[in-house]
């Protein structure tokens, strides 16, 4: 009984790996899109701010917040290596924040989501 349950375990294992895989090989690659979030101390408690730079041959637009404010999202477009950041909270109390992104190149659509750690 317990060979059957890891060899059952392990094959879903993989399938859901191929899956995952199969998923992933249409999406452009967004690698050239770098997004990072940061708390900056002020007078108040901390400002979030989400940077993106895009290192990408082509524009994108990225959808952006954070794990304290996961909506709204803000928008922000970015040409061919440029770079910009935008508030996502200007007072709060929350000194440690991840940023969550979807970006996608301007003529195709969404393509990378992400949730990370402040680096």
């Amino acid at each position: 009984m317990r060979r059957l349950v890891v060899s059952t375990l392990a094959t879903g294992g993989l399938l859901a790996l191929v899956a995952l895989a199969a998923a992933q090989e249409g999406a452009p690659n967004m690698d050239c899109v770098e997004v990072r979030a940061e708390a900056r101390q002020n007078g108040v408690g901390f400002m979030h701010v989400v940077m993106v730079t895009n290192r990408c041959s082509a524009s994108v637009t990225c959808q952006l917040a954070t794990d304290a404010d996961p909506s709204p999202t803000q928008t922000l477009r970015l040409a061919p290596n440029q770079s910009g950041e935008v508030v996502t909270r200007a007072a709060s109390p929350a000194g440690g924040i991840q940023a969550i992104s979807t970006c996608t190149y301007d003529a195709v659509g969404p393509t990378n989501r992400r949730r990370g750690p402040v680096r």
